[in-house]
């Protein structure tokens, strides 16, 4: 019979054997793991900029007294493409934009970040000269939002809408002009990673009527009758937050 020594050795050496194989398998699996893993790929269909604060398009929302429209100074036509050898759905998005801002006689370069601007349940209204022929806009087929809410991808499938937003308060006022975009996208199991993408396709609002694929027409809105003020859709948020307290 072996000795109780030598039990105990052939054990130690089970062991340790085992533990190489768990360090060697380890590493050799982490070998083929790229550090830099590509999750999504992203791309840029289309833009449409306001230059200007008070943008073509707005979101129109009514009021018991009144009604609020909000200026969108940004309209982009994202394409998110599934690299994940996974089934998942796009959970969030941020983004920023690259922008010259002419404020009098001075001019700077920068980053300013973007909010989003969640259009469920808004108007969206074209305004061109005429307030009394607001064109009303159907964005719901192609709303990035509600497509990216209710969509789960394959390795490989895409989903593609429109994305609005507005710019912070530092720039509000100012003539400003897009050259780039920065967006951060994570999907629901936790990934994430950020694209800079130039905008080539830019176009101003007041050239959008012909420039909307997936968006249609579906009529007019006269807003001579009602009693309209321009407030940011960030500052009906802060307004909604305070009044909650």
């Amino acid at each position: 019979m072996p000795s109780k020594l030598t039990a105990i050795g052939a054990y130690v050496g089970v062991v340790a054997l085992a533990l190489y194989l768990c360090e060697l398998s380890f590493n050799v699996i982490g070998s083929m793991i790229p550090r830099n893993t590509n999750y999504f790929n992203v791309k840029v269909q289309g833009s449409i900029d306001a230059v200007h604060f008070l943008s073509n398009f707005v979101c129109m929302q009514k009021t018991k007294s009144n009604v609020v429209l909000s200026p969108i100074r940004l309209i982009l036509n994202i394409e998110v493409t599934n690299l994940r050898n996974a089934k998942v759905r796009i959970q969030s998005y941020k983004c920023s934009g690259f922008y010259r801002v002419d404020s009098g006689t001075k001019s700077t370069e920068g980053w300013h970040k973007l909010y989003a601007m969640p259009i469920a349940g808004c108007t969206v209204l074209f305004i061109v000269d005429d307030l009394k022929k607001c064109t009303i806009v159907d964005y719901s087929k192609e709303n990035f939002d509600a497509i990216a809410s209710n969509t789960y991808i394959e390795l490989g499938e895409s989903i593609k809408g429109w994305m609005f937003f507005e710019t912070d308060a530092d720039i509000r006022e100012s003539k400003i002009h897009l050259s780039k975009v920065k967006i951060t996208i994570e999907n629901s199991i936790g990934d994430t990673q950020t694209f800079v993408r130039d905008i080539q396709y830019n176009k101003d609002t007041s050239e959008a009527r012909t420039y909307l694929p997936g968006m249609k027409f579906i009529g007019f809105y006269d807003l001579t009758q009602d009693n309209f003020s321009f407030v940011p859709m960030m500052d009906l948020r802060k307004d909604t937050s305070s009044t909650s307290k």
